[in-house]
C-alpha cells in the first residue's frame, strides 16, 4: 500500500498511457502493420507469406491476441511505473552527482527494456491489424461479387483464398475479384491495406 501511496502519479500516468495506446492509437498501429509487412517483404519473404497463409481459413486463429494485448500493456505500464519511480527518486532524493551517475545506468538499462519490449509489442499488434484488415476487406468484396457470379466461380475464388500460401497468392485472389467487380460495372470499397483513408 505504501508502493502506491509514493507512486500513485505514475500508476496514474502508466494507466493513461495504456488507455490512451489500445484505443486512440489504433489507426496508428495499423499504418504500423502496413509498412513493416511492406518493409519485411524486402527482408524475409517467408515471414511475410507466413502472414498470409494464416489468414486464408477466413479467421485468425489466434484467439490469445486480446490476452497477450492485455498482458503486454500491463507490462509496459509496470515498466513505466518503475521507471517513472525511479527519475522522480532520483532527481528528489539526492542532489550529489556522483550518486545520480550511480543509478542513471539502472534507469537506462530499464529505460531500453522498455522501449525493445513496447517496440516489439506494436510490430506484434500491428501485423495482427493488418492480416484483420485485409480478412476484412476480402470479405467484404466478395460478398458484394456473389450475387453477380455462378455458385461454381464462388467456390472457385473461396478454394483459391483456402489455399492461400503467399502474397502473390492473395494478389491473384483480389485481382479475380477486381476483375469480375469491373465486368459488372461494380466499385469496391478501397481495400484498407493499400489505402491511407482509413487512418
Amino acid at each position: 500500500m505504501e508502493f502506491i501511496n509514493k507512486n500513485k502519479t505514475a500508476i496514474a500516468v502508466s494507466i493513461i498511457s495504456t488507455i490512451v495506446f489500445l484505443y486512440i492509437l489504433q489507426p496508428l498501429l495499423e499504418f504500423i502493420g502496413v509498412a513493416f509487412i511492406s518493409f519485411a517483404s524486402y527482408i524475409n519473404t517467408s515471414y511475410v507469406d507466413k502472414i498470409y497463409a494464416q489468414i486464408s481459413h477466413l479467421e485468425l486463429l489466434n484467439y490469445g491476441l486480446f490476452f497477450y494485448t492485455v498482458f503486454s500493456s500491463c507490462l509496459i505500464s509496470v515498466l513505466l511505473t518503475t521507471i517513472f519511480a525511479l527519475w522522480k527518486k532520483e532527481k528528489t532524493t539526492s542532489e550529489d552527482e556522483t550518486e545520480n551517475n550511480k543509478k542513471s545506468p539502472k534507469l537506462k538499462r530499464l529505460t531500453a527494456l522498455a522501449l525493445v519490449i513496447t517496440t516489439l509489442f506494436i510490430l506484434s499488434i500491428s501485423t495482427r491489424i493488418y492480416q484483420f484488415s485485409i480478412l476484412t476487406s476480402f470479405k467484404q468484396h466478395f460478398r458484394i461479387i456473389a450475387a453477380y457470379i455462378p455458385e461454381q466461380e464462388e467456390e472457385n475464388i473461396l478454394s483459391q483464398w483456402s489455399l492461400m500460401q503467399s502474397k502473390e497468392d492473395y494478389e491473384l485472389v483480389q485481382k479475380k475479384i477486381e476483375n469480375i467487380a469491373k465486368d459488372n460495372g461494380i466499385k469496391l470499397p478501397s481495400n484498407a491495406i493499400y489505402s491511407l483513408n482509413s487512418i
